[in-house]
């Protein structure tokens, strides 16, 4: 009987060779892009948890805020829509899960970051956050 291999449906993100940012610049500094992907992956991370849209979208606008952006997202059971405007341009991602599941330890250690967040965000460097 052989084998048949299923191929991946979603391709993968080279989350840290996505940006040309300087790695030890404060991510307040980084450029719009590359705000708005720190933005989009901590929203994928929370809904990686299993947790609902509010909070996701309550972190992405927490980190947003910090950085001086406005953030808009449709979110889904397993993807983000969203884009992210510093009042000159905007950047979209579109962003999807291959799976999910429910993880409250994960869930704690990201509030936990989204709270440090608030009070670093001048001081934390792109390469700490990614």
């Amino acid at each position: 009987m052989s084998q048949t291999i299923v191929k991946k449906n979603h391709m993968d993100i080279p989350w840290h060779d996505f940006t040309d940012a300087e790695k030890d610049e404060p991510v307040s500094n980084a450029s719009l892009k590359e705000k708005a992907s720190v933005i989009g992956r901590v929203g994928m991370m929370f809904l990686s948890c299993g947790t609902g849209a509010w909070r996701v979208r309550s972190s992405m606008n927490t980190m947003s805020e910090c950085m001086g952006l406005t953030c808009t997202a449709d979110i889904g059971l397993m993807s983000i829509n969203y884009t992210c405007f510093d009042g000159e341009a905007c950047f979209s991602q579109s962003l999807c899960l291959t799976n999910t599941g429910v993880n409250n330890s994960k869930l704690t250690r990201l509030e936990i970051f989204i709270n440090d967040f608030v009070s670093r965000c001048d001081s934390l460097t792109y390469g700490q956050v990614i």
